[in-house]
């Protein structure tokens, strides 16, 4: 049975009221994200092609794939989602691999990480934002990024020496720290595979609106500022088309006509 040996999730702060009200007419309400085992189709889906046409083209070539995500709309508290059964398979058809998570906050990358875990042989998930804590005691301080990253990096490493699969639960819309896990993988002799979450910006800040604000005494919290969720969705739509460039094996969960937001 797989592992995972950390986990979390980014954090800062209160959104404001009236944009709250806005986004709630826009976007329905819902839980964790659900991932359903659904047919692979073999084009990204007509609304994954009309709200991220620029992402079509990180799927060049023999081998990249196009999964279709389905929002099951699960109540908040209801169980995590399920990963399709044709994701697993081509992360398995790699061997011992990284699987490194894309995706803006809100996006459904931590629930995708915990999931992967539990379908991946002796597989774990690394992420930044608890590697934030263990370091400062803060899962949200910016302050604890560079050696929360040395300590993660230090342990991938481990783990790929080791020839373990090991999954990364961050938005990576850093160039910088994308070419450090590639760097990372290679070394070992370990494939990089990217799985990009295409979750629609005003998904990703309307989950903002269910996390808490900071607790008193701090600056940042679990809530991400709308100003920081645009302007990481705005890097990935530049960043993910050069994923394969870069050297990822590039995988991406689109959502499909049922997916409500």
């Amino acid at each position: 049975m797989s592992r995972s040996i950390v986990s979390g999730r980014q954090s800062r702060a209160r959104s404001p009221r009236s944009a709250s009200v806005v986004r709630r007419s826009a976007v329905s309400r819902r839980g964790p994200q659900s991932i359903a085992a659904v047919p692979c189709p073999t084009a990204p889906s007509p609304l994954f092609v009309a709200r991220f046409a620029g992402h079509v083209r990180a799927v060049p070539g023999p081998g990249s794939t196009v999964h279709a995500m389905v929002d099951r709309s699960a109540p908040r508290s209801g169980p995590r989602g399920e990963v399709p059964e044709t994701l697993v398979r081509d992360i398995i058809a790699h061997g011992p691999c990284v699987v490194m998570t894309v995706g803006a906050p809100g996006s459904g990358k931590s629930t995708l990480a915990a999931a992967l875990a539990h379908r991946l042989d002796d597989a774990a998930v690394l992420s930044y934002a608890a590697h934030r804590e263990e370091v400062s005691g803060d899962p949200a301080d910016p302050a604890a990024n560079p050696p929360a990253g040395a300590l993660l990096r230090a342990r991938l490493a481990d783990r790929c020496a080791a020839g373990r699969t090991t999954i990364l639960d961050g938005t990576h819309h850093i160039g910088r720290t994308r070419r450090r896990v590639l760097d990372i993988a290679a070394a070992a002799g370990l494939p990089a595979v990217a799985v990009v979450l295409s979750t629609p910006l005003l998904t990703c800040l309307d989950r903002q609106l269910d996390r808490p604000p900071p607790p008193p005494g701090r600056q940042h919290g679990l809530r991400v500022p709308d100003q920081e969720v645009r302007h990481v969705h705005a890097e990935l739509q530049d960043a993910v088309p050069g994923l394969a460039d870069e050297g990822f094996r590039v995988l991406v969960l689109a959502p499909t006509a049922t997916t409500r937001g």
